[in-house]
């Protein structure tokens, strides 16, 4: 949602920003918000790519929002796939994990790290792992139309908008109380 899909980054060169989103990112760091990335990349599993390519994608992605002045708090990435049989995948990241969407885990270590009350806090996301995640942690979902445009999630998501760019400003206009 940060960036258009092109079904897993892998290289720089593939990585293209969602018009605006750079300015709504730079308005969550200029609030109370944290920006915080809960990704799965599965094809670190897969062999489909190397944690040095993602390391460069996300620093062209660091970069990008940077020359906007704006940043992500920090990136949270999930290495694993479970189903086996991919040519040159890697067998130690082959594994049921509790950081792989829809699981919490990687929501749950952001939390403890940087003291945060899910409760209180948005998930935004396009899937339905996305929206399975936000359930688990207790986070409040928030759909966007790109990318896989939650056309997994059934019900349709109570909160959906054209873009993240739109989900944001609707963040930062109306701030969820803890109901959780």
């Amino acid at each position: 949602m940060i960036n258009l899909e092109v079904d897993g980054v892998r290289d720089p060169d593939q990585l293209v920003l969602i018009p605006g989103i750079a300015a709504a990112i730079r308005r969550l760091n200029q609030s109370d918000y944290l920006s915080i990335v809960v990704t799965n990349q599965p094809m670190l599993a897969k062999g489909q790519a190397t944690w040095s390519d993602l390391d460069a994608v996300h620093r062209k992605l660091e970069t990008l929002l940077g020359n906007e002045h704006a940043w992500l708090d920090t990136i949270y990435v999930c290495p694993h796939h479970p189903e086996v049989g991919f040519a040159g995948e890697v067998p130690e990241l082959k594994i049921r994990c509790d950081c792989r969407k829809p699981n919490p885990g990687l929501v749950l270590k952001a939390a403890e790290a940087y003291h945060i009350d899910l409760g209180r806090s948005y998930f935004i996301g396009d899937t339905s792992r996305d929206f399975g995640c936000a359930a688990a942690s207790g986070t409040r979902p928030v759909g966007v139309r790109t990318g896989y445009g939650c056309r997994d999630v059934t019900p349709p998501p109570e909160l959906l908008f054209d873009s993240a760019v739109e989900a944001i400003d609707y963040i930062l206009s109306s701030p969820v109380e803890s109901d959780r």
